[in-house]
């Protein structure tokens, strides 16, 4: 189940001279979620949220001529922190949830395929899905664009599967912290990079205290999307640190992965 406060805003201005803007704006507030296997609504002191709370905004600017044909897209995203709390368990149950979806969508509409028509290529049918997807892919890729996304905190934590001895539920922390990127160009090319600091801690249940697995170290990713290539080069300005203790070595040991 995902609970979140939404509000929902749109413009549209025209000019005299045919030129205008159309605006929309998304405000998400305490956003959360979390797997519900019974279907019922519960309340977040029933049930605490895997991902969230958290909020977000999101505004999509089309610049406008001839009284509303788009020539430019301003699109911006701004998230407060953002966490997340896993159990190897549950993220194995998102994947396998997120792989059937993705199975069930390439399926609807899609074409029969004869035992004797499986050496030939299939190519989208008309109002298939995948037909679908090209057919938006296509519409306004020479369109002028920005994207602007700013993030504050992310952190992915993963839960120890059992309660130890010293009862702390936490194991490790992936934490990002700045995150600023920013791509321009059109839909069907765009370039730009992004830029953020990255770190893994690792909870001493022996102290009850976060300690650095991976210290922290800026790292920087140079995005170039073209229609048929994705092109990313990462790269950092310092070493990589890593603090790989007795304690984390038996812990992770002792981690069921399976």
């Amino acid at each position: 189940q995902v609970i979140s406060n939404a509000l929902i805003m749109f413009q549209s201005v025209e000019n005299a001279d045919a030129s205008g803007s159309k605006t929309l704006h998304v405000s998400l507030d305490n956003l959360c979620g979390s797997v519900d296997t019974e279907f019922e609504k519960l309340a977040l002191a029933q049930a605490s949220p895997m991902i969230g709370p958290t909020g977000a905004e999101f505004r999509l600017v089309n610049n406008t001529e001839n009284f509303g044909w788009a020539v430019s897209n301003d699109i911006s995203i701004d998230c407060e922190d953002l966490r997340s709390c896993l159990t190897l368990n549950d993220l194995s149950i998102l994947i396998s949830i997120f792989d059937i979806m993705l199975q069930r969508l390439r399926g609807i509409n899609g074409p029969i395929v004869r035992p004797e028509d499986q050496n030939h290529s299939l190519e989208p049918k008309h109002g298939s899905v995948a037909s679908t997807l090209v057919n938006y892919q296509r519409r306004g890729t020479g369109i002028a664009t920005s994207i602007r996304m700013e993030l504050q905190t992310f952190s992915f934590v993963v839960l120890r599967t059992f309660q130890s001895k010293y009862g702390a539920p936490q194991f490790l922390s992936f934490n990002l912290k700045e995150v600023k990127a920013r791509l321009s160009g059109c839909m069907s090319a765009l370039s730009g990079e992004c830029s953020t600091s990255i770190s893994m801690d690792f909870f001493n249940p022996e102290i009850s205290e976060w300690e650095h697995a991976v210290e922290p170290f800026p790292m920087k990713l140079a995005v170039d999307q073209m229609p048929n290539e994705l092109l990313l080069d990462a790269s950092t300005s310092t070493p990589i640190q890593l603090n790989l203790t007795g304690i984390f070595l038996r812990d992770f040991s002792e981690l069921d992965i399976g």
